[in-house]
């Protein structure tokens, strides 16, 4: 049976025999601990990770959020139209797309409320309402325009098939 030898650094120790270190003297019975194992790297705990995701999920979100089919659609015949003739408007709208989202994260960082929330907990509900048919109302345009610019890419790729002789 061993004991607990706390002076040992979490060694076990038989009982009756010394609990001090071994000297080099012929008294000396206590047998050597063998080493401990070491322990992996801790990996990042759960809670952190969420923590992580959370606040780098709004601004992943954010970022591809432009990266829809009727936005490069757009951009790509806006490209082939002027060229680089509007390359000017990004550095314009930068700063202010900038100041938009770091203003919508703080609003939402400090208040820990939605942007929907914190209308209504500072406007009128028929503020809220209104503001929301317009959300649906864009929403509803953007997909439109998506399957718009999906079905024109589609015929780019996949050929018209002529019917009944036209």
């Amino acid at each position: 049976m061993l004991k607990h030898d706390p002076s040992m650094s979490g060694s076990l120790t038989p009982p009756g025999s010394s609990s001090t270190p071994a000297s080099n003297g012929p008294t000396s019975t206590a047998p050597a601990s063998p080493p401990q194992p070491v322990k992996p790297a801790a990996r990042p705990q759960r809670g952190q990770l969420r923590h992580l995701l959370g606040i780098l999920g709004p601004g992943l979100v954010t970022g591809a959020a432009d990266d829809d089919p009727s936005g490069i659609a757009t951009y790509s015949q806006t490209g082939a139209q002027f060229g680089y003739g509007q390359l000017w408007t990004a550095l314009w709208m930068l700063p202010l797309v900038i100041g938009v989202q770091e203003a919508c994260g703080r609003i939402g960082n400090i208040t820990g409320k939605g942007l929907a929330r914190n209308i209504k907990d500072h406007y009128s509900l028929r503020t809220l309402r209104l503001l929301m048919v317009l959300l649906v109302a864009a929403n509803v345009i953007n997909i439109g325009a998506d399957i718009g610019a999906l079905g024109g890419a589609a015929a780019l790729i996949i050929p018209r098939v002529r019917c009944c002789g036209s």
